[in-house]
Formats: C-alpha cells, structure tokens, sequence
C-alpha cells in the first residue's frame, strides 16, 4: 500500500512538473503544415481562400451602315462601363494539413470541416486536463475498480442613304488577385517595422513598377441590314492603385517544414481598382472592392488549458473566421482541486480496503455456492440421463417382444390361407369332373 501511494505521490509530482513547464510554452496542439512531397499526412486537409475578380465590360458602338450597298462602313465606341465583383474561391497553389499532438494527460474531442470546395466551414475543439479524474481514479480504483442580355437601339437620320445604330455588347473576365498582385512585381522593403524611431515603409519608387493588367477581346459587329461583320479590336486595363498595400513577403507562402500553430486563413481588405482604355485615359471612377489579404496570413491559435476543460467554437465562411467563441474555466480553481481529492481518496482507503476484503469473502462464499450447485445440477443431469438410458432398453424390448408375436400371427394367417387355398382347389377339381360327367351324359342322349 506505501509503494502504491509513493507510486501515485511520484506520477502527480511530474505531472505537475510537466503542466508548469506548459505554462511557460505555448500549449499548441493543432498544428498546420504546408503540403509538400515530404509532409502529405494529417487528419484534415484545406486550402486558404482567394479572391477571383470577375469583370463584366459592356461596350456600346455605333455602327454606319450603306443601306444601298448594305454594309458597315464605319464603326465608333460610343461608351463602355465594368461591372467588377469578387467572389471566393480555393487557393489551391498550395494545401495545409491539421497535425494533431496527442497528450496522455488530457482529453481531447477535435471536429473540423470543410466545404466543397475545402475551405474551412466549421470546427469544435474541446480539451480537459483530466491529471485531476486520473488521480482520483488512481485512488478512487480501490472504490470501483472502471455546402447576358443583349440590347439593340437604333437611331436612323431621316432622308439619309446611311443610318447609324447603336449596339451593345458584352465580354466577361476572370482573374485571381494574388496573381495581380505577383503580376505587379510589388516588393516588401528589406527596412524592419515597427522598431523605435522607424515609420511603417511604404513602397519606395512605385512609379517605376508595372501596377496594371492588360485585357483583349475582338467585337464581330454586324447588323441585319448589312451583309458584312465588321472586328473591332477591344482593349482596357486594370489597375491596382493601393499595390503597396500588398507586399509579397517570405511569409505570405510558407516553407514546406513550417508548423504553424493553429489553423492558417486570411482577412479581406480594401483594394481600390482603375479601369484604363488603351490610350491610358480612367474609365470611370476608382472602384472600391473587398478582398483576400494573401500578403498577410493570419492564425487562429487552437490552446489547451491546465487542469480544466476549454472549448473553442470556430465558425467559418468560405474561409474566413467569423465567430470563436471560448470556453475556459479557472486553471488555478482546477489545480487547487487536486490535493482535496488526493486527501479525500488516502482517508476512504482504510475503509475501502475493509470494503474489498469483505467483498472478496462474499464473492467466494457465492463462488462455492455456485460450484456446489453445479456439481448438483451434474449429478442431477447423470441420473436423469442413466432413467432415459433405462427406459430406452425395456423400450427396444417390448418393440422385439411384440415383433415376435407378429411375425407368430403372419405365420399362423399364411398356414391358414395355404389350407383354405388347397380346398378350394379340390372342390374346383370335383367341380370340373362333374361338369365333364354332364356332357357325356349329354352327348349320350343325343345320340
């Protein structure tokens, strides 16, 4: 019993041991890797969201088309406007996988989802020290032991040989915005931020840089009164205005071996876009869109807590944290709990000791019990085994008994038969003899 209780004493002393030095670390147990040839295992696998910039360029042009020679000779654009919209999709440059580090002390309960397109949806995290449950087990064991339309107008000059119409038409784009940003070429500046006396740093010469992206695509005007088309080359560009706000920095794409604690994802943030037409002239005003901070990847830290449960309730969409909440109850109420617990186990033990003795004494009283009934129920078994035995002769004898009797019957019925069959022989001879008699007789008469 002492070494039991020295045995208990030395396995709280290093679990203690080890929880203080959790406290002076950091008490990460998810963890996100880069996907590589040399990592691809995990219990969870997900992408970080981007954003894709759909444009919509509506052009309108006026077309003059030769009604006598019905043909388009000219063609104009009169005006054109964009649509911008964002949408978020999957960053699939490069996947991350959820490492789970496991802890003999603590139970853990993880559930995390993705959506289709593998963009975290959801996740619940919950993790209980149970050091304060393993000790009072340990003792309390001696208690129990257990988811385009098309718009024509058309104008025509009164008393003209050519009439001039107005059509609209419609061409639909699609970029990522990390890759506008890469395409820019922006470069973070090699200055530190945030060091006494040093300002945050801006991009410095970004007059020099390539801030914009270029788009083409070809117009087949034509019209039911002209037999011919007409291509009109169409050209614009889109420039990213607020380009510094977006460094390409080391971390921003981490390597392959980085384990990052926690769940890895983005923020959206501000970019301000300008059209262009070909000849560097805005096309309307500066549009204001919201997007993914690549630039700027943030962590939601996934902790445990010493000696009590915690739980994290992340909710996501398309892959954005919207909402964690966290459960987390007094670690020190918890640790001041362990001694009353071990105080209380080390003074039922005396009594739990009597408690087991006299339950080993019934539970063998009741072992002899059940041994002596099964010896009866045996002897019980034998004998009514040897009366069926018994019964099963005298049986087979009365069966032979009664088989020579009738085989006695079937030999007195044949003789009988015999008998009978040998008289009616005889009587069918004196039969036929008589019968033989009367046609003599008869044929005597006739003579």
């Amino acid at each position: 019993m002492e070494y039991f209780l020295k045995s208990i004493s030395i396995l709280v002393f290093f679990r203690l041991i080890s929880v203080f030095c959790g406290l002076l670390s950091d008490n990460f147990f998810i963890v996100s890797s880069p996907v590589s040839n040399s990592n691809t295992s995990g219990f969870l696998f997900y992408y970080l969201p981007e954003s894709l910039i759909q444009i919509e360029h509506k052009v309108s042009l006026k077309l003059t088309i030769d009604e006598q020679a019905k043909k388009i000779t000219q063609s104009n654009i009169v005006s054109q406007s964009f649509k911008t919209t964002e949408k978020v999709s999957a960053d699939t440059t490069i996947g991350y996988s959820v490492s789970y580090i496991s802890n003999p002390f603590h139970h853990d309960e993880i559930e995390l989802k993705t959506n289709e397109q593998g963009l975290i949806e959801s996740g619940t995290i919950a993790t209980e020290d149970k050091t304060s449950t393993i000790v009072e087990q340990l003792f309390g064991s001696l208690k129990e032991v257990a988811d385009a339309t098309k718009i024509q107008a058309e104008m025509q000059a009164p008393g003209s040989q050519t009439k001039e119409v107005i059509q609209e038409y419609s061409q639909t784009f699609e970029l990522s915005f990390q890759s506008l940003v890469q395409a820019n070429g922006v470069k973070k500046p090699q200055q530190e931020v945030n060091k006494p006396g040093v300002s945050n740093p801006k991009v410095q010469d970004s007059s020099n840089l390539i801030t914009q992206r270029s788009f083409n695509w070809e117009i087949k005007a034509s019209h039911d009164d002209a037999l011919n088309s007409e291509v009109v080359p169409i050209s614009f560009a889109l420039e990213l205005k607020n380009a510094e706000d977006f460094p390409i920095t080391q971390g921003a794409v981490p390597d392959a071996q980085t384990k990052i604690k926690g769940i890895i994802t983005r923020l959206k943030t501000n970019a301000f876009l300008q059209y262009k037409n070909d000849e560097g002239k805005e096309i309307g005003a500066v549009v204001q869109l919201m997007v993914c901070d690549f630039s700027n990847p943030v962590h939601v830290p996934i902790k445990r807590a010493p000696f009590v449960k915690r739980t994290d309730t992340i909710s996501f969409k398309e892959g954005f944290p919207i909402s964690h909440k966290v459960i987390q109850p007094s670690s020190y109420s918890g640790f001041v709990s362990i001694p009353v617990t071990i105080a209380k186990a080390i003074v039922s033990i005396p009594a739990q000791l009597l408690s087991i003795k006299i339950n080993t004494a019934k539970s063998q009283t009741e072992l002899n019990n059940a041994i002596a009934t099964l010896k009866s129920s045996e002897l019980s078994v034998e004998k009514s085994l040897k009366e069926q035995e018994l019964a099963i002769k005298k049986l087979e004898v009365d069966i032979k008994d009664k088989s020579i009797e009738m085989e006695k019957v079937v030999v007195s019925q044949e003789h009988s038969i015999k008998l009978e069959l040998q008289k009616n022989e005889k009587a069918l001879l004196q039969t036929e003899k008589e019968i033989q008699e009367l046609k003599n007789e008869i044929i005597k008469l006739k003579k």
